[in-house]
């Protein structure tokens, strides 16, 4: 397994205690299916958590980059942190 941490900005921090939330997924997880499992994570800890679709919209990013919704999690390490980055509109 491996252990998610993500830090949480925007609208998604009203549902976590703090600014983090930390689950564990399979490894080889794709970004795209780490949504699910962060929803289901936020729901845990706020069940009026109901922003999956804002959650799709969101970029995941590691200290470096924006990550590929087809990328693979969990090679070579037991721990990723990640940050989910809600669309921001402005003008």
């Amino acid at each position: 397994m491996l252990r998610i941490d993500v830090r949480l900005f925007g609208a998604f921090r009203k549902y976590a205690n703090g600014s983090e939330v930390t689950f564990e997924v399979p490894r080889g997880t794709t970004v795209s299916a780490l949504r699910k499992h962060l929803g289901e994570a936020l729901r845990r800890g706020a069940p009026a958590f109901a922003d999956q679709p804002l959650l799709d919209a969101s970029v995941l990013a590691d200290d470096e980059q924006i990550l590929d919704d087809a990328q693979q999690l969990g090679r070579g390490v037991d721990r990723i942190s990640l940050a989910v980055l809600p669309p921001v509109c402005g003008g």
